[in-house]
């Protein structure tokens, strides 16, 4: 990693679906328990298999990779995605994927501690953060269920 600079984290989030319709004023409320992170081009963000404590939330392009017998790229991550949520919800979550800088990024992270005392706040922040992770996931279970049709077609 790299040292961020200053980050626009209001802009970060505001970049990102699972933020969608949230007002700068919350914006801002939420992203200050946001850290900035930066790396370079060819920097491992997270390999898979290591235990999973983070969630990132990007602006840069980032490739996952699953490794088989070779590395084989699982998605292209742009501007506005994150990854990492299943960390945050799962004690001893294993990355499923490597997570590779295509271009020098900058971004947000969260831990998991800090998430779970967010998370049961009854107040905005923890309101927007339970609709963001309830966003993420409801996105991956529609991309399986979209990824087993294209595999069902193709049998």
């Amino acid at each position: 990693m790299i040292q961020p600079g200053r980050v626009d984290s209001v802009a970060v989030l505001r970049g990102s679906p699972l933020f969608k319709g949230v007002p700068d004023s919350i914006l801002g409320e939420v992203a200050q328990h946001f850290y900035p992170v930066a790396a370079r081009r060819g920097h491992f963000l997270c390999t898979e298999g290591e235990s999973g404590n983070d969630m990132f939330i990007l602006r840069g392009v980032v490739v996952a990779t699953h490794q088989t017998h070779r590395f084989e790229r699982l998605a292209t991550l742009e501007p506005g995605d994150a990854f990492g949520m299943c960390a945050l919800i799962q004690s001893d979550c294993r990355r499923i994927a490597s997570c590779i800088c295509r271009e020098q990024m900058v971004g947000l992270s969260m831990g998991r501690i800090t998430w779970a005392e967010l998370i049961c706040r009854n107040d905005t922040v923890g309101s927007v953060l339970r609709t963001a992770i309830i966003r993420a996931l409801a996105d991956q279970l529609a991309y399986a269920n979209a990824q087993f049709s294209l595999f069902d077609m193709r049998r």
